[in-house]
């Protein structure tokens, strides 16, 4: 029996893949099979650690989460899940450090604080985080994720796919549960001209 099979079916061509690391965890998505198709495919892969202890011991995950690292293209990590990979590195360290893994591009999730993004070549570029009043971050990190990679896949420059990513992210934090309060396109950009406006005129 072809133990890729059902795996090609399901995935075989896409044009992107985002993995996380519960899937692999619960047994869900074979990591290595999964991604062998969609590299074989030419498809483009991101990838978020979201490092949970209590599904993986962190010496189990850590292996599992590396090699990740190193088959995708981008790269998602949260200040919490460097506190339990890397415990003691600084932000630029701990991208430096994923990026020597084999990623073109990561983004280290840094909640109310922003995003520091690290692409493969040039300088790391920090964006700082919209202060709104917190309800429940529930899913406010995967919406981030969401909509940075979907800026990153048509072209966005990286500090507008941050910015947006970081408005999405804020937004997401005001609501109550992971799913209802992702705002729309037209919302988050709505949200963003409005802030930015506003930090422009802070600044005259």
């Amino acid at each position: 029996m072809d133990d890729h099979r059902d795996v090609r079916d399901e995935i075989g061509g896409e044009a992107h893949r985002h993995f996380v690391t519960a899937q692999f965890a619960d047994g869900l998505v074979n990591d290595d099979a999964a991604i062998d198709v969609v590299a074989r495919g030419g498809g483009k892969i991101s990838y978020d650690a979201n490092v949970r202890p209590r599904l993986w011991p962190i010496d189990v995950a850590r292996g599992v989460v590396e090699r990740t690292f190193g088959r995708a293209h981008l790269v998602f990590l949260s200040t919490e899940d460097a506190a339990h990979l890397y415990p003691g590195l600084r932000a630029a360290d701990v991208v430096r450090r994923v990026l020597d893994s084999g990623p073109r591009l990561v983004v280290l999730k840094q909640g109310g604080a922003g995003c520091l993004i690290a692409p493969a070549e040039g300088a790391a570029l920090p964006l700082p985080g919209w202060p709104v009043e917190v309800v429940d971050s529930t899913g406010a990190g995967d919406a981030f994720a969401g909509a940075f990679v979907v800026a990153w896949l048509a072209g966005a420059p990286l500090e507008e796919a941050g910015a947006l990513a970081n408005a999405v992210g804020a937004m997401t934090a005001m609501g109550l549960g992971a799913v209802d309060p992702i705002p729309t396109r037209a919302a988050a950009m709505a949200f963003l001209g409005e802030r930015q406006t506003a930090t422009h005129h802070r600044r005259e």
